[in-house]
């Protein structure tokens, strides 16, 4: 067989196919997966309620307005019989111990920080999502297309083999030709697994973007996806200063504030609870004529919280206790995503060294490999299933070249994530 032949269709690929018109980009996944999370309406309606609840809780409780007919004659029902019938009108007002209002609605501006703080965590959380889904859709298809872009170099050079074959020429054996064969079938099975894994993939898109916009093929280019500023160290203090304006610590914060004000209200339970009344009594005149005047009372009720002194104080001691538990919450939180950072950046680490063994000298062998099998067959000195193999072994170093670069863009979506911050002030608005 002729060398040049074999050589031309070693190197032989197939150009890739055109790029359609609506080619669905990462960048805009991304931002309309974020521009049409439903979540963030009914995030910002929990913080609209919460904010008019604490508007409601600084109004004082309604007074209260009283009718009585008190002292009526059993005999006669006659009103103006006994000059101790009255008909009285009473309103009273009670309010609350110490500054409870103030501090009820305090309490319920603070824990409605926490909701603008839920939608950049949700936001940033989409963000990997649907970024990842994308990432792994724009996996299966190019892929797909390098798969596609081999087949027909296997299906010639097994065509060539069978000509040689069957003309009695060059060293291929029908053993040889028969697992090149099925080498065929399993790169065909193979290509059937990865456009089923691509479908499911485009599919899960569906859940961010509008169903139009999925029909199209993904755009060709990767998006640079650069890694965020990291800590100078990996030590506990350096990711914990780094991750305290991480949105999802400052609703922590927010929460912390609110439990604060909890102990501050526990303890207005140990302040006098006063109430204020008033009542006008009108008597009619007596049976003969005689002048009768009204009656008008005023009064103030108040409660004196002796008996009560230890139910009081455990009050206060749960109110402490609460506010613990969201400062240990917190802590925890830190240490997890401290925990689920570091174990990115060290996959990061390795990928990039892996990369740079495929770039330097995976490939590079492989490349060399496939060209001595050829070379050797070619001289009759080499089998044709180790051309096939050959073959074989560079779509497969080249498919796992791909996959490397894909999981460092996923692997740094998902660091990138950790490493989101805000301002401190922004936490405080």
């Amino acid at each position: 067989m002729n060398l040049n032949i074999k050589l031309l269709l070693l190197g032989c690929l197939l150009q890739a196919p055109s790029s359609m018109a609506n080619e669905l980009s990462f960048e805009h996944t991304v931002s309309t997966a974020i521009a049409r999370d439903i979540w963030q309406q009914g995030n910002e309606n929990r913080r609209l309620a919460m904010v008019a609840r604490s508007n409601a809780a600084s109004v004082l409780p309604d007074p209260v307005i009283s009718l009585e007919l008190a002292n009526l004659a059993s005999d006669s029902f006659a009103f103006n019989q006994e000059p101790m019938t009255q008909f009285k009108v009473g309103v009273s007002q009670k309010f609350p111990r110490g500054d409870r209002l103030e501090l009820s609605q305090r309490r319920l501006l603070q824990q409605s920080k926490q909701f603008p703080m839920l939608g950049l965590v949700r936001q940033e959380k989409v963000r990997v999502a649907s970024g990842e889904t994308w990432l792994r859709a724009y996996q299966a298809q190019q892929t797909i297309i390098l798969i596609e872009k081999d087949r027909p170099l296997f299906e010639q050079l097994i065509e060539v083999a069978q000509r040689s074959y069957q003309v009695g020429q060059g060293r291929a054996l029908q053993s040889d030709l028969i697992s090149a064969e099925v080498e065929l079938t399993a790169l065909d099975d193979r290509l059937a697994i990865i456009q089923s894994k691509a479908q499911a993939y485009l599919q899960k898109l569906n859940r961010w973007l509008p169903s139009d916009q999925v029909l199209g093929r993904l755009s060709p280019y990767l998006p640079e996806l650069p890694t965020l500023a990291m800590p100078n160290d990996d030590s506990e203090l350096a990711w914990a200063n780094r991750l305290f304006n991480h949105p999802a610590i400052r609703a922590f914060d927010a929460t912390q504030r609110a439990r604060n004000t909890d102990i501050e209200l526990a303890r207005q339970h140990q302040k006098i609870q006063w109430e204020v009344h008033g009542k006008y009594g009108f008597r009619a005149d007596g049976v003969d004529g005689s002048a009768r005047s009204d009656l008008f009372s005023l009064g103030v009720k108040f409660d004196l919280p002796m008996f009560s002194h230890y139910k009081h104080h455990q009050h206060i001691k749960a109110a402490k206790a609460n506010a613990q538990i969201v400062k240990t919450d917190k802590l925890l939180m830190i240490r997890q995503m401290r925990g689920d950072a570091l174990s990115l950046k060290a996959q990061l680490t390795v990928l990039k060294r892996r990369e740079l063994i495929y770039q330097t000298k995976l490939l590079p062998q492989t490349r060399q490999q496939t060209a001595a099998a050829l070379v050797a067959y070619s001289n009759d000195s080499g089998d044709f299933s180790r051309v096939i193999l050959a073959r074989v072994s560079e779509l497969n170093r080249r498919i796992e070249a791909f996959n490397i670069t894909i999981e460092q863009h996923i692997a740094t979506l998902k660091l990138n994530y950790f490493l989101t911050v805000i301002s401190t002030g922004a936490a405080h608005e």
